[in-house]
């Protein structure tokens, strides 16, 4: 075995001492879900990316891009910045008025976990949401240049 494959399998029998669920918190997180019209193939990308860094300026955090579906959270960051649902609610705002009816959004506040999510050999740290193939089912069926805020 060379040492390259020695370590790997060290650093591995490291990470299986560790249990990804000891490093979870229950705590309200502010979602937005995004969906672009994606009819116009080669407008998908641009639409993405302006939602993305809309997402950004109200230090938002990216944690899916799936086909024209984004989701991010607003309460998660180094600097931990302050009012996590006003700011998700400002980015839905800015999008849709931005990016008009290629975009609709779903946003607001509901329990979930974050933290720590995986195997011993691959861990993903990020927000768990529950319900989440509900909510983007709920998304949808939203017309598009619509905006709605999660039921409590």
């Amino acid at each position: 075995m060379n040492n390259s494959s020695s370590d790997e399998l060290s650093k591995i029998h490291d990470l299986q001492k560790t249990d990804p669920s000891a490093k979870q918190a229950r705590r309200n997180v502010a979602v937005l879900f995004v969906e672009l019209q994606c009819d116009e193939l080669d407008h998908v990308s641009s639409l993405i990316s302006k939602a993305i860094d809309l997402i950004h300026i109200q230090k938002g955090t990216v944690f899916n891009v799936v086909s024209s579906v984004v989701i991010a959270t607003f309460d998660f960051g180094i600097d931990h910045p302050p009012d996590p649902e006003g700011r998700c609610e400002i980015a839905a705002e800015s999008i849709l008025r931005v990016i008009g009816n290629k975009a609709k959004t779903l946003y607001g506040t509901c329990q979930g976990i974050y933290g720590d999510f995986g195997s011993p050999t691959r861990i993903q740290f990020g927000p768990l949401i529950p319900r989440l193939s509900g909510l983007i089912q709920d998304l949808h069926y939203m017309d598009f240049g619509s905006i709605q805020k999660l039921s409590k």
